[in-house]
């Protein structure tokens, strides 16, 4: 009987824990993300692709893409694809933005920041962190979606 009663608990803890992780903000919340804060590599949940003069860091990740349009026009089609997304200017002309991604299964909120910064007259940089809320590893899941991102940002400003 005590054992049966202790596989419920689990069960009924194991449910709540699933439904915390599906539920929730769809809307990021808290102070903005800084790229030049971030500690590459510390988990297996995430995925940053960025440049050492954004990040701060001679680490070994994705080099950032760089796109033949305006800093604006590109933070213009990052919201086209995703329209909760907030936005803010910082006064030296970076655009950072953030939202959340839900995986299509198991309904996990995860968090992706971006920093577009500009490049000369009518180019700019994106750099890209996605990161799981929960679990310790996303399976590939931030990387895939970071690079989706950006396929789908060169079709937007390529025609």
């Amino acid at each position: 009987m005590a054992v049966q009663k202790i596989k419920t608990i689990a069960a009924v803890a194991t449910c709540l824990f699933a439904v915390s992780a599906c539920g929730g903000n769809t809307v990021p919340e808290g102070e903005w993300l800084s790229f030049s804060a971030i500690e590459e590599g510390t988990t297996s949940n995430t995925a940053l692709t960025c440049t050492p003069e954004i990040c701060g860091s001679t680490s070994d990740f994705e080099t950032a893409a760089r796109f033949d349009v305006s800093a604006g026009e590109l933070a213009d089609a990052v919201i086209q694809l995703e329209p909760e997304a907030q936005r803010e200017t910082l006064p030296n002309g970076d655009i950072r933005i953030r939202y959340v991604d839900v995986t299509a299964i198991m309904r996990f909120r995860d968090d992706v920041d971006i920093l577009i910064r500009p490049e000369g007259e009518g180019s700019s940089i994106l750099a890209a962190y996605s990161r799981s809320r929960v679990g310790r590893s996303d399976l590939g899941k931030n990387a895939s979606r970071i690079n989706a991102l950006v396929e789908k940002l060169k079709e937007a400003v390529a025609g």
